[in-house]
């Protein structure tokens, strides 16, 4: 009797343990909970929710006039300038201070090389607005972008601003030896 009981637990936990590992539902499958709906149905629904636009913009509407007659007061735009619109001749700036007279044999401070424009280039933009320097170049050394500040004719200013920008994160910078624009 005991032997019966025992094949009989037995089967019944065999049973238990086949029928759920060969259980053909899941738990991630979607049930349906709605009655079915014939493809018509769908089609008239779907109709129901398209967006109908009834927005007049004729109100809103801008008329712009362009007049024909060029003003008098421009100066003469040379064609195949690549400022197009620009005024041929360059007139000085109001801080005439600030114009290049020459190039003098002097020093630059090279912040990074890379061969990047666009890392090159946000480089230049964080140093220009993070410092006093506004005369940052890219110059394009085949095949590197070279980011330098400044035009020093003293290696003391150089250095300072080599330890100005170490501090700031540019660990790279260091004073190279170049002509630089002087100014008047």
């Amino acid at each position: 009797m005991k032997r019966i009981a025992s094949a009989i637990t037995t089967l019944i936990l065999l049973a238990a343990i086949a029928s759920c590992g060969t259980s053909t539902g899941s738990r991630y499958e979607k049930k349906e909970t709605t009655p079915k709906t014939s493809d018509a149905d769908k089609k008239a629904e779907r109709d129901k929710r398209e967006l109908i636009e009834d927005f007049d913009i004729t109100p809103y509407k801008t008329k712009i006039s362009i007049d024909e007659n060029e003003p008098a007061n421009q100066s003469p735009v040379v064609s195949n300038d690549v400022w197009y619109d620009y005024p041929a001749e360059s007139t000085p700036s109001e801080d005439s201070s600030t114009q290049d007279i020459s190039q003098v044999e002097g020093y630059r401070v090279q912040v990074i090389t890379t061969d990047d424009l666009d890392e090159a280039n946000e480089i230049r933009a964080e140093i220009y607005f993070k410092t006093n320097h506004k005369n940052i170049y890219i110059i394009f050394d085949p095949p590197f972008y070279k980011v330098k500040v400044g035009d020093f004719t003293n290696i003391s200013d150089a250095n300072s601003l080599v330890f100005k920008l170490n501090q700031m994160g540019y660990s790279e910078a260091r004073v190279v030896s170049e002509l630089v624009n002087l100014k008047r």
